[in-house]
């Protein structure tokens, strides 16, 4: 299967081949970062939740993700702050935005002021100074939809690429309502691939 689309996505979660869905769900969502269709990508990820998922199930992830609107101000506040800490430093050569969730408490979406960049590599998000951490709204009450992992294997994929999605679209979201800068923004989920804004 070569095409990069939602349904590649959901057949590779079927069959539980966790890397080739990444890598599609990575291509899914540049894809849409580059043609501002967030919004679409997004509803065609929530049409096969809705086949295979249970009511009780769907409204856990509802409840959770309800709180989107916080998450994207607090994101909006936390970049307005990275832009002012990088106004006339030349040791700054990108924004990166990663998400932490491991299932616990106290997981964010924090930002950091990089002092390197390259699309050819990610390794440049890793490269910033303590003090250039920004923190970041906390993502466990968006992303705790599945607390006792009781979802089959691969609605829980397709939920959370779908919740990956979310949160991707209300950064960038923040990020056109912010400072603007020509700097380079990047976001992803820890240990995964970059999309560039």
């Amino acid at each position: 299967m070569s095409l990069v689309t939602v349904e590649a996505l959901v057949q590779y979660a079927q069959e539980q081949d966790r890397i080739a869905a990444l890598g599609v769900l990575h291509t899914l969502c540049q894809q849409s970062v580059n043609t501002r269709s967030l919004d679409e990508l997004a509803g065609l990820l929530r049409a096969p939740l809705e086949q295979w998922c249970p009511g009780q199930e769907i409204e856990a992830l509802d409840r959770c993700l309800a709180g989107l609107p916080e998450y994207e101000a607090a994101l909006a506040v936390a970049y307005a702050e990275a832009m002012a800490r990088a106004a006339g430093r030349s040791d700054i050569k990108g924004v990166y935005c990663e998400y932490f969730f491991d299932g616990s408490e106290g997981c964010a979406a924090d930002l950091f002021l990089c002092r390197a960049f390259s699309r050819e590599d990610d390794d440049w998000a890793a490269n910033f100074a303590h003090e250039d951490v920004i923190g970041g709204p906390d993502v466990d009450g968006l992303l705790g939809f599945d607390p006792d992992l009781v979802w089959a294997l691969a609605p829980a994929f397709v939920a959370d690429a779908y919740a990956h999605v979310l949160l991707l679209r209300g950064f960038v979201r923040a990020v056109a309502v912010g400072p603007s800068s020509l700097l380079p923004v990047g976001f992803a989920q820890h240990d995964r691939q970059i999309v560039y804004l």
